[in-house]
């Protein structure tokens, strides 16, 4: 990939493994090989249906996905968590802050912040 290096070396100085492959059938045989045994859970990523993983793996992982019944907390809280990125950018900086955000956001005492600032605003708290 002409160009990637720079991208590759700011994702790895930001803490993300970097492995890339030609094909998705590569991606997918590399990720089954190297889950093997793991608890995996994942956000809802429609590239992962679409690599057949998820069903790859339910024969020798433990898959937690909302798409089988889990919760999306079990999912989060699995060991090994799986996503796809909508979009990167160069430095790197825009995916470890997003990350940052979006977990704070998703924290259970921000949720319930906000849970009891709407129903105060509604009378019903």
């Amino acid at each position: 990939m002409p160009g990637f290096e720079k991208v590759r070396k700011n994702l790895e100085a930001h803490g993300f493994d970097v492995t890339c492959f030609d094909t998705a059938a590569e991606a997918a045989d590399y990720l089954d090989r190297r889950l093997d045994g793991k608890t995996v859970g994942h956000g809802g990523s429609i590239t992962l249906k679409e690599l057949g993983l998820l069903e790859r793996l339910q024969s020798h992982a433990v898959v937690r996905s909302h798409w089988l019944g889990d919760s999306f907390a079990d999912a989060a809280a699995a060991p090994v968590y799986l996503t796809s990125v909508n979009a990167l950018a160069e430095t790197g900086d825009w995916a470890k802050n997003r990350r940052r955000e979006h977990g704070a956001a998703a924290a259970w005492s921000a949720r319930a912040d906000e849970v009891t600032r709407i129903l105060g605003t509604t009378g019903l708290y």
